[in-house]
């Protein structure tokens, strides 16, 4: 889905630690099951760029973004595509 927007995914996915966090400081960071209040505390997360700079979006992992993703298939996943495509323009203004 998100290589459908033109975003680029990596080939594999890995467990990360507070040393490699920042594998995630890209252009923006879409965070899935926490809202902002939720890592406030957290100095590592706090201290990627993406995160500083505001390019990071805060999804719920109840709503429709994350059901759609969750059943994967060709019909949720442009649904999903159409949920988060306005978000990430937001912060990448």
């Amino acid at each position: 889905m998100f290589a459908g927007i033109g975003t680029t995914v990596p080939d594999s996915t890995v467990e990360l630690s507070p040393e490699t966090i920042g594998q995630l400081d890209r252009d923006a960071l879409v965070v899935l099951g926490a809202n902002e209040a939720d890592l406030t505390g957290d100095a590592v997360f706090q201290g990627l760029g993406a995160v500083a700079d505001g390019r990071a979006v805060y999804v719920p992992g109840d709503g429709d973004f994350a059901g759609a993703v969750g059943f994967g298939n060709p019909l949720s996943l442009p649904y999903a595509a159409e949920l988060i495509t306005p978000q990430l323009a937001a912060v990448l203004g």
